[in-house]
This record gives C-alpha cells, structure tokens and sequence, in this order.
C-alpha cells in the first residue's frame, strides 16, 4: 500500500518520497476512512516539514485544520508549520498561539509547543523568556 512505501521511505531517511507518498495515501482515501486520511495528512506534513517541502506541509496542514481534527493532530500540524520555518520563528506568533489553544492542558501536546517557543525566543534573542519556556 502507499502508507507502508511511505513508512518505509521515511525509515530509509527519503523524507521528501515518504511525504508524497503519505499525501497520495491520504488523496485517495475514501471519506468513510477520515481518521486515517487524517493522519496520513499529518504524517505529510510532519515528514514534510522535515524535509523542507513548504507545498506539501501547507497543503496538508490546510486539509487537517479545515477538518474536524482531533486536536492533537491540529496541534501536529502546527508543529510541522513552525517547524519548516526555521529561525524564522517569530513570524509564526499565530501559529503559537493556535497550537497552544488546541493543546489545551494536555502535557503531551504542550511540551513541544513549549520546547518551540524557548528556541524561538532564544532565536529572537529573547533570553529571558527562552528560559521561562525552557
């Protein structure tokens, strides 16, 4: 199937084919399999953004936070977001803040938010703060 080509790619390190495979996987899902298409499209962008696929991360990032997602895949999809951003961090405050609402209290969701803004504040030579968030 096109998920395990996708998996096995992404365990080889060829991101950018594990991140195509896994959006096709997703495009041709049919609607009554929306969890897994949902997280197909997560695992788009994550890989994506991992291998700097700016097309393929929005693309994917758009269907699951046009959907109703559970919100640990909104929040997934933002990460891969901030991610692909690089240092160019501080242009994504609503990206941040999004995720941060969708992560809610859930420690699992928010310690790589939390991670995130520490570099990001780092990066924008915000010490002080990048050592709160740390």
């Amino acid at each position: 199937s096109l998920v395990t080509a996708a998996e096995a790619a992404r365990r080889q390190g060829s991101h950018r084919l594990a991140a195509e495979l896994y959006l096709l996987a997703a495009d041709r899902t049919p609607y009554e399999f929306e969890a897994e298409r949902l997280e197909w499209l997560v695992a788009a962008a994550e890989v994506g953004a991992a291998a700097g696929l700016p097309g393929i991360v929005h693309r994917a990032a758009d269907a699951v936070l046009a959907a109703d997602a559970h919100r640990d895949q909104r929040v997934r999809v933002r990460l891969a977001l901030i991610d692909l951003s690089g240092q160019a961090l501080a242009e994504r405050d609503e990206v941040f803040a999004a995720a941060l609402v969708d992560a809610g209290d859930d420690p699992s969701l928010l310690a790589p938010l939390r991670l995130r803004l520490s570099w990001a504040a780092l990066v924008d030579g915000r010490l002080g703060p990048g050592a709160e968030e740390a």
